[in-house]
């Protein structure tokens, strides 16, 4: 969030800079373990409700864990201004699923093979979960699919 002010800074951004910059200096010394054991990718996605002040835009994001560590995360501000909350979480869910088949992948790479077990998604808006688990087509999503698909496809992951 604070990146999103850097080419015009005002005092209240540089108060939350130094707040960060001492949460970093106070957590330097945590670290990420593991217990060696095979851990399930596990991921969560939640849009905010209210939106930037500034665009009127929502911002989606999501995190997945192994184990109880964070691995990976993102919050953005989606690029389309979206008429409802289950069309920006919909959209966010599609970007989970976009990062959960290249962790997968990554993982294959680095013989942390998940398997043939599903990665858990976790999100909270009915309407987003209702269109994720009946991809059939419904005539006012239809446009949403296809943005938030883009032109890429993704293949069928090799185990």
């Amino acid at each position: 969030m604070a990146s999103r002010y850097l080419a015009n800074p005002g005092p209240q951004h540089i108060k939350l800079a130094r707040c960060i910059l001492r949460y970093l200096k106070g957590t330097k010394s945590l670290r990420l373990t593991y217990n060696g054991q095979i851990q399930m990718l596990k991921g969560f996605t939640d849009a905010d409700s209210g939106g930037c002040r500034d665009t009127r835009r929502l911002t989606a994001g999501y995190l997945f864990n192994i184990g109880r560590g964070a691995i990976s995360w993102q919050s953005k501000r989606q690029s389309v201004a979206a008429l409802s909350t289950c069309e920006v979480e919909f959209l966010g869910q599609t970007q989970a699923t976009k990062e959960a088949i290249w962790l997968r992948r990554l993982f294959n790479e680095l013989n942390m093979n998940q398997g043939k077990t599903a990665t858990f998604i976790c999100g909270d808006n009915q309407g987003a979960i209702a269109l994720s688990s009946n991809p059939q087509y419904h005539s006012r999503t239809n446009i949403w699919k296809s943005n938030a698909s883009g032109k890429e496809r993704s293949k069928p992951l090799e185990q």
